[in-house]
């Protein structure tokens, strides 16, 4: 079976609450949320597009410090990792629970 890739997998610079996707063009940006709620926790995670907002998931918390986002009915694991050239953040499509 062939996995899709999909724009969101791949490894991330992490500045600040900003992700640049290392060699290309795309900008993740983790959002705070005011009032979280049971369904929708504090973080959230968007698409800057041309300085326009899209909206990508909620970041629900994993117990391994990553967290668990849904795009287009497909699942993702987010994982910040410390290395010598500063933050990284991956990326990467998981079989949904």
């Amino acid at each position: 079976m062939t996995k899709v890739q999909n724009f969101l997998c791949g490894i991330y610079s992490q500045t600040g609450l900003n992700l640049k996707k290392d060699n290309s063009n795309i900008h993740l940006v983790v959002r705070n949320r005011e009032k979280p709620t049971a369904k929708k926790p504090k973080k959230f995670l968007i698409r800057l597009i041309d300085k326009k907002a899209i909206y990508i998931s909620s970041l629900y918390p994993n117990k391994d410090d990553s967290y668990s986002l849904e795009y287009q009915n497909t699942h993702y694991k987010l994982t910040q990792i410390s290395t010598s050239n500063g933050m990284k953040v991956f990326i990467n499509q998981i079989a949904p629970n």
